[in-house]
């Protein structure tokens, strides 16, 4: 008798992948920090001195930015680990993608999703209606109350089991496929003549629920199959999607530069150096406090140079700073 595969572990599985990740977001970092700086206007930081700090934050900011993306695209998945105390996998065929089964998902869980977000859609196409005010929440809650009530109809055993596990997935479903679109309502420009938009807000909408569709159903068990080279291709598509699109790319690079607390427009306060505060641009500097700037918004807190500015405006006027002159930073909540 030959002895079962041994199944390597969670941590294993990490050390495997490490080197590859470390690389990846390195390289990928860059490219976050160049859309970065272009977007703020702040010359990008390529001064040999501040080099160790500029490989150490651009990984940093990558891999936060994989790790959010990852575990909005796992949600369902976390979600769907609780279908093995229900009745949820026999709701399906053992064929993943079947007729039958893609029928199962539009009424359980695609339904659920497809009504809010084509609402969303028409907002966009006819801001001035309200339409979201109105109707986004009654139908939201009118699909999760439908999607409930097949399932209740559908379900042989443990109905309750199964119907809490299949709102469980539709609530974590909709948040990233939300947020999702939201970033790209409210990052990109769209009008009539953006035919992008009106044909590609309906394909990428497709393409999410189609990852969706992978991701809960039962038949495919992400966390038995994966191994490290899909983990590696999951990974690495993780931190490249937000960067193939910029305005998304720029979004969530502000809010992960302000969690780091390396820029993003945190309000901070410099105490300087004797004198130094004659070298510097007069208009960030306090006349109450002696060698102190006023409270400034820091957009780049990396290497020999700190770049900040009064307003976190999108027209907004950037100084910089030197550390070497920076005796203490005061970060304002």
């Amino acid at each position: 008798m030959t002895d079962a595969p041994k199944k390597i572990s969670v941590i294993e599985k990490i050390k495997t992948i490490l080197p590859v990740a470390i690389a990846a977001a390195t390289v990928t970092g860059f490219g976050y920090l160049f859309l970065y700086t272009t977007k703020h206007g702040i010359p990008f930081p390529l001064a040999l001195s501040s080099l160790p700090s500029l490989l150490i934050a651009t990984m940093a900011v990558a891999v936060v930015l994989g790790a959010i993306i990852l575990c909005l695209m796992l949600l369902p998945a976390i979600a769907k680990s609780a279908a093995s105390t229900s009745d949820y996998s026999n709701l399906f065929d053992k064929e993943r993608f079947s007729k039958s089964n893609i029928k199962t998902y539009l009424e359980t869980t695609g339904w659920c999703i497809l009504l809010p977000v084509i609402l969303l859609y028409m907002h966009a196409m006819f801001p001035q209606a309200n339409i979201v005010t109105y109707f986004l929440w009654p139908s939201f809650l009118y699909a999760l109350l439908s999607s409930i009530h097949y399932v209740w109809k559908i379900s042989k055993d443990k109905k309750k089991e199964t119907a809490a596990v299949v709102l469980w997935i539709n609530i974590l479903s909709c948040v990233w496929i939300f947020s999702i679109v939201s970033i790209i309502l409210k990052s990109i420009p769209h009008g009539i003549s953006n035919w992008w938009f009106w044909l590609g807000y309906p394909a990428g909408l497709s393409i999410l629920l189609i990852i969706n569709y992978i991701l809960i159903i039962p038949r495919f068990d992400i966390w038995e199959n994966i191994n490290r080279n899909s983990f590696i291709a999951l990974f690495i598509l993780s931190i490249l999607f937000p960067l193939l699109i910029s305005p998304i790319g720029e979004f969530l690079t502000d809010k992960s530069m302000y969690m780091l607390r390396l820029g993003g427009g945190y309000k901070s306060v410099f105490y300087l150096e004797n004198n130094s505060a004659d070298n510097m641009p007069k208009i960030i500097i306090d006349d109450k406090i002696k060698n102190s700037t006023k409270q400034v918004y820091v957009f780049l807190n990396i290497g020999d140079t700190k770049y900040v500015s009064l307003t976190d405006e999108k027209n907004k006027e950037i100084y910089g700073i030197k550390s070497k002159s920076i005796i203490t930073e005061i970060i304002m909540q």
